[in-house]
């Protein structure tokens, strides 16, 4: 609980959020039944969406717009016209080249796939795990999302009771860096999701004893009915990359979010636009967020990621 508290304090310092309020185990029972928690933090001002429907809406808007989408159509090569200091080539794998004047790679953790000379090892891919363990078998109620081992395991409970539950890289030996491969999961990583999901959802509290119909009708396991893997992209400085590559006229970038991608997504396509269209930047847009040369430099002389990815946290603790 002491890393909750710390964080607490820090949230309530700055002003991201004045309404907090710290639970113990019995309350986090009371008001989740889930069970193994010795306390949490809970933050009534956070929220939660659906990121595929939003996505979709988003392109369905696009298109009504006057948008062109393009899918299975990867982007293979980008580089300068010859001779132009303001035209683009896209090369895609259709074969066909795209020539236009503005470029927008929001690759996140895949920049340095086309942008290799300038994002090796200062954008890195990391792996994420999920699974899913439909409505039906969870009996559990989250009306928020929750955060727990230092933050590198996840949980949110959608509408119809169905439970995600991510993170656990920590049990893989490369922390699961550097890996592009969303198609497989890994199975270390999956064990021990396993491990958490009953833990959560199966165990008793310290003191509680099991009735004889509870004995009987006791699960072994929590079923789990999915299992996927993402590919996030983590900075050297912890921050996103948002804006114009110095030097490189017309050619915009969004990613490095660091796990936090879903909140700032969304701004950062907006910024872009904005620069793309030469209007004024609002305030609260934080420069510091646009890949200039000097942040660059410095981001790869930081010889750790951010958050450092050896930690290995003890699971005690949570954060709703």
């Amino acid at each position: 609980m002491d890393e909750c508290r710390r964080e607490a304090m820090l949230r309530r310092k700055h002003g991201t959020c004045d309404r907090l309020e710290e639970w113990d185990g019995d309350t986090v029972r009371r008001r989740t039944g889930l069970t193994g928690f010795v306390g949490a933090i809970h933050d009534n001002t956070a929220r939660q969406m659906h990121p595929a429907k939003f996505v979709v809406g988003v392109a369905r808007e696009a298109v009504k717009r006057g948008g062109r989408i393009f899918v299975n159509c990867g982007a293979t090569r980008v580089e300068r016209l010859r001779g132009s200091l303001s035209t683009w080539l896209v090369h895609t794998s259709s074969g066909r080249t795209i020539q236009t004047e503005h470029v927008v790679l929001a690759l996140n953790g895949y920049l340095s796939s086309l942008l290799p000379h300038v994002f090796t090892d200062i954008v890195v891919p990391v792996r994420a795990q999920m699974t899913c363990v439909r409505g039906g078998a969870v009996q559990a109620k989250i009306p928020f999302n929750m955060l727990f081992n230092l933050g590198y395991d996840y949980c949110i409970q959608r509408d119809d009771n169905t439970l995600l539950l991510g993170g656990k890289r920590w049990v893989s030996p490369t922390n699961e860096l550097n890996i592009t491969n969303d198609a497989v999961v890994n199975p270390a990583v999956g064990a021990a999701l396993q491990e958490e999901l009953n833990r959560m959802l199966l165990a008793k509290n310290d003191g509680e004893e099991e009735d004889d119909e509870e004995e009987e009708n006791k699960q072994d396991s929590v079923p789990i009915d999915a299992q996927w893997t993402g590919i996030m992209g983590f900075s050297r400085d912890g921050l996103p990359f948002v804006g114009g590559l110095d030097g490189h006229h017309g050619l915009f970038v969004a990613g490095g979010y660091t796990g936090c991608g879903m909140p700032v997504a969304y701004g950062a396509g907006k910024v872009i636009a904005q620069m793309i269209a030469g209007r004024k930047l609002s305030d609260e847009f934080p420069r510091r967020l646009i890949p200039s040369a000097k942040r660059l430099s410095d981001a790869l002389s930081n010889k750790t990621l951010f958050p450092p990815p050896s930690i290995q946290p003890t699971p005690i603790t949570s954060k709703l």
